[in-house]
């Protein structure tokens, strides 16, 4: 059974508020206030500097991880930006008034004069930084994206030549474009049309290929790589070609292009 250590008035009741929504079963341990504000002194049996909420599962012991740095920044932002929402000083000092915080501090966190301390730094920071006194944050507008083109790679002739090199008859020819397009063709299927998205500019293409061929009854293994350069200033329609010379070496590869 899970047991939770709540001190009224704190940030404990999100734990219990939590539990209720799970409809988890937990026992409660409430510990009231003192006049003054502070944790009763019975809570620092649990936690050392009576800080809440502590949840025990077992032997497990789950406390509060809140300090009195944290505290204060809190107040300090909360300040920023309440006088950034126009919010005045007077206003602020009199919402911060009404709350109950202890005058001092008996559990570690910050005395009531600290915590108003920083509410008016806060505001005070803000206001210089509305009226120009100190530079306030600068948003800057996101980059503007790079125009791209739709480019279509197909096939609509015998685009392997092969006439040095004999029959193709299996491996693999593989299409690249920078980090756009990595098409594996198998000799034995069809060629799929494809698809890129390029920004405007030169471009890198390579083909790489691993095929056989069969020559005069004697087998050649082909493979290598062949790089050329593909510009691109708008959409366009590309027909690649390839040629093998007698050995199984690229004599030549690219892009031509087709008018649509």
């Amino acid at each position: 059974m899970i047991t939770i250590y709540h001190l009224e008035t704190s940030r404990s009741e999100r734990i219990v508020w939590l539990m209720e929504e799970l409809g988890l079963e937990y026992e409660l341990d409430v510990y009231p206030r003192e006049t003054t504000g502070a944790a009763p002194h019975p809570l620092q049996s649990i936690h050392p500097l009576g800080k809440a909420p502590v949840i025990r599962d077992g032997d497990t012991l789950l406390a509060d991880t809140w300090t009195k740095e944290l505290e204060l920044a809190a107040d300090y932002s909360a300040a920023v930006w309440l006088t950034r929402l126009g919010v005045t000083r007077d206003q602020l000092l009199q919402a911060f008034d009404a709350l109950s915080f202890p005058v001092e501090s008996q559990t570690g966190y910050p005395t009531r004069a600290e915590r108003r301390a920083k509410v008016v730094q806060g505001n005070a920071d803000s206001s210089n930084a509305i009226s120009g006194t100190v530079p306030d944050v600068i948003i800057q507008p996101p980059p503007p994206q790079p125009q791209t083109f739709p480019v279509y790679i197909v096939v609509r002739h015998h685009w392997i030549n092969n006439k040095k090199l004999g029959v193709v008859n299996s491996g693999t020819i593989t299409i690249r474009i920078d980090d756009a397009l990595d098409y594996k063709f198998d000799v034995t299927e069809n060629f799929q049309d494809q698809r890129v998205d390029l920004t405007a500019g030169q471009h890198e293409v390579e083909f790489a290929a691993n095929v056989r061929a069969e020559n005069w009854n004697t087998g050649i293994h082909a493979t290598g790589k062949c790089l050329q350069s593909l510009q691109i200033s708008k959409s366009a329609t590309f027909e690649p070609y390839i040629a093998f010379d007698e050995r199984g070496n690229i004599l030549s590869c690219g892009m031509k292009p087709i008018k649509q």
